[in-house]
């Protein structure tokens, strides 16, 4: 799977068999429902894997996203700068985080030996 204009034309695809979006509180009520089953999922209750409630979780997601109009572009430097933001800014010498150029010359130099 990627997350692509492809994928978000298959989510509104999906969406204009399933009607999640007919208005805010049914797709929020949907990503909920599935957020739960998830839930279910991992705690080994239910009647799903959790790969197959994690994959509905996503859908409710990009249905959302499609709903409102939200660019992956957006979402991608939001999702980028959050992960930056907790493994690349902090002093190595005082906190588990490292910077992220460290954790990617440590992985090379891993890949090296």
């Amino acid at each position: 799977m990627h997350l692509n204009d492809d994928t978000l034309a298959k989510v509104a695809a999906a969406d204009a068999v399933e009607k999640w979006t007919t208005s805010d509180w049914r797709c929020y009520a949907y990503v909920h429902l599935e957020v739960s089953e998830m839930i279910e999922a991992m705690r080994g209750k239910g009647d799903e894997p959790p790969a197959d409630e994690i994959a509905d979780v996503m859908i409710a997601l990009l249905t959302l996203v499609n709903m409102k109009n939200i660019p992956m572009g957006d979402i991608e430097a939001a999702f980028d700068k959050k992960l930056d933001g907790i493994i690349g800014n902090a002093d190595p010498q005082t906190s588990v985080h490292i910077s992220r150029r460290t954790f990617l010359k440590t992985i090379a130099d891993a890949i090296r030996k």
